[in-house]
């Protein structure tokens, strides 16, 4: 099953991991402006065969492994660490900073990129490059894109069994979550000052948007108001006046993804800085949850994994089935 062999915990290190972060960040604070102008999807003059195919994000690659394509990815970015198999191919820069001179040597019969990646597309489809822009900015777009994938590269069957996979897994928690009797108000924080006693700012997920998305099917209630779009540096006066009930961290700035900490551990760890808001709710009860693992930042084919600890720190009284 796909959960088995693919879905796997990582530890790569810090600095990639923080570099993960920004990305992200940055992707999905530009997606609002970019989004209608690259359909999700789409495709020009695509090769049939997508025996050499380049990756131009981390969850792209992760589909592309995914769908059993791992044999057929010419060249991957900087980024790209997830399956391991996936740092052994030729690197072709980065998200903002792609090698067009390698992707060249390459010579790919199909380039996968986001469908923020406007002007970058551009610019491959200038020089030729048969392109597939893919949206990962949503749940739903992350399953579309592993449809529009089997679609150009031959792998129909699995690209259905994945996505049914994926499907279940929501099926399951959802199931779940129809005990809950509250929806608790939830602040995802991604990055934080860490380089003092006392919180100052964080940058936090605003109501849109992936993450947004993730709290609601995980039984939530984002605590941002609806007019505070994608990602936002509030202060700790703000975050006071929000007053959360549960906070969930995705930042690797305090560095446990790499250590043998228990997940309790790197929660006690996480809440001590948040201590200096004492009247926080979600402090106030315990309720701050660390989650330090690389696919935190990757909107890809491993998202149940994030569904799944999102439900399960909103309603910890819940009984849930630990595979």
């Amino acid at each position: 099953m796909y959960r088995q062999q693919f879905i796997r915990k990582t530890s790569p290190c810090f600095k990639v991991r923080a570099l993960l972060a920004i990305l992200f960040l940055t992707l999905v604070t530009l997606s609002g402006c970019v989004k209608t102008l690259l359909p999700s999807a789409s495709q020009t003059s695509l090769n049939s065969a997508c025996q050499r195919v380049v990756s131009l994000s981390p969850s792209i690659t992760e589909v592309l492994y995914a769908l059993d394509l791992g044999d057929h990815v010419a060249g991957v970015t900087r980024y790209c660490k997830y399956p391991k198999a996936a740092q052994r191919k030729p690197q072709v820069g980065g998200y903002v900073d792609p090698d067009t001179e390698a992707l060249l040597r390459l010579k790919p019969d199909l380039v996968i990129l986001r469908g923020e990646q406007i002007q970058l597309s551009h610019q491959l489809k200038a020089l030729g490059f048969p392109l597939l822009a893919v949206d990962h900015q949503t749940v739903p777009g992350i399953l579309a894109s592993i449809d529009a994938v089997g679609q150009a590269c031959h792998r129909k069957t699995q690209a259905k069994q994945l996505h049914q996979e994926l499907q279940q897994e929501m099926d399951r928690i959802a199931s779940t979550l129809k005990q809950a009797a509250t929806r608790p108000t939830v602040l995802v924080v991604l990055d934080r000052n860490v380089q003092s006693e006392k919180l100052k700012w964080a940058f936090v997920a605003g109501e849109d948007g992936f993450y947004n998305q993730l709290v609601e099917q995980a039984g939530g209630r984002n605590v941002l108001p609806p007019h505070k779009k994608g990602f936002l540096q509030i202060s700790a006066e703000g975050i006071l006046r929000l007053n959360p009930d549960v906070i969930i961290e995705t930042t690797e700035s305090l560095g446990l993804a790499n250590t043998q900490l228990t997940q309790a551990d790197q929660n006690a760890m996480a809440e001590a800085q948040w201590r200096s808001l004492p009247q926080v709710s979600a402090v106030k009860h315990h309720r701050v949850y660390h989650f330090g693992q690389d696919y935190m930042v990757i909107p890809g084919p491993r998202f149940p994994q994030i569904l799944t600890q999102f439900a399960q720190a909103i309603h910890p009284e819940l009984h849930w089935k630990h595979e």
